[in-house]
């Protein structure tokens, strides 16, 4: 279950900008992973990024991307008018935007940046 400075989280979860922090061990991810739950339950489009594909592979069994591969940003090598352009006009980047427009709750896991 969750701990009291969890409850506060995950009630500010709920159409607030958010970012959770802790220590090792601390339950960031079982919170993470207890938000995206409760709002699917909702019939929410939740998306769940990461900074590596190494750090997505931590919440593999909810459809983690990293960040690059959900926005259609490559390799980050596009100048942002550019990027745009390709969301607004590619046919390839179809599946881009209708992330971009159909997702309700986007969580950015930070954790590999951490030292």
């Amino acid at each position: 279950m969750l701990d009291e400075d969890q409850k506060i989280a995950f009630e500010l979860a709920n159409g607030h900008n958010l970012i959770i922090s802790g220590q090792a061990g601390t339950g960031k991810s079982f919170l993470l992973k207890y938000i995206v739950k409760d709002q699917r339950e909702k019939q929410k489009n939740v998306a769940i990024v990461c900074s590596t594909g190494i750090a997505s592979t931590l919440y593999k069994e909810l459809g983690a991307k990293t960040l690059h591969k959900w926005a259609g940003i490559e390799n980050g090598r596009h100048l942002n008018e550019e990027i745009i352009h390709l969301v607004q006009s590619d046919e390839r980047f179809m599946s881009v935007k209708h992330n971009i427009q159909t997702t309700d709750l986007l969580i950015i896991d930070e954790v590999s940046m951490h030292g």
